[in-house]
This record gives C-alpha cells, structure tokens and sequence, in this order.
C-alpha cells in the first residue's frame, strides 16, 4: 500500500483526480481554493456533480476499476488529493 499525493489546478474541463486502479482505493479531495469544485463521473458537471466547497475535505472510498473526476466553475482550482490502494 502506497500514499499518492497531487495538487491539481482544476478548471471548466472534466479532469481525472483519482484515477481508476485494480485495487480498491481511499481517497481524500481538500478544496484548497476560494470556490467550489464538483466530483463524480466522466460526465461531471457543475449541476450533476457532488459538491465540495471552498476549504472542506471528503473522503471516497473507491471501487476497483472506478475513476473520479473534478470540475469547476473557473479556471486554475487549487485541489489537493491523497490517495492509497489496498
């Protein structure tokens, strides 16, 4: 099991912030910026996405072969990510 952390500099386009691994995965998103970002699937968007709001984590838990995605209203989001595969 290995801890990957990345920094993302998320924007108007859907981009993969936990990609899909063969092992389950914890996850944990902070929204380090001052707006919000929204995760889900590879058709995320600002109205069908989960909420994160300007500085709170969430933690996921996903499955293998899952992959999650980030967007936002704006460009250049600051997310910070912590990642681990069982």
């Amino acid at each position: 099991m290995g801890f990957l952390a990345i920094n993302y500099a998320i924007g108007t386009a859907a981009t993969v912030i936990c990609p899909a691994d063969s092992n389950p995965q914890n996850f944990h998103i902070h929204n380090n910026s001052a707006h919000s970002v929204y995760v889900g699937g590879s058709g995320v968007t600002t109205t069908t996405g989960l909420l994160v709001l300007k500085q709170t984590t969430e933690e996921f838990y996903i499955v293998p072969g899952d992959t999650l995605y980030a967007i936002s209203d704006g460009e250049d989001r600051d997310v910070r990510t912590i990642r681990w595969s069982k």
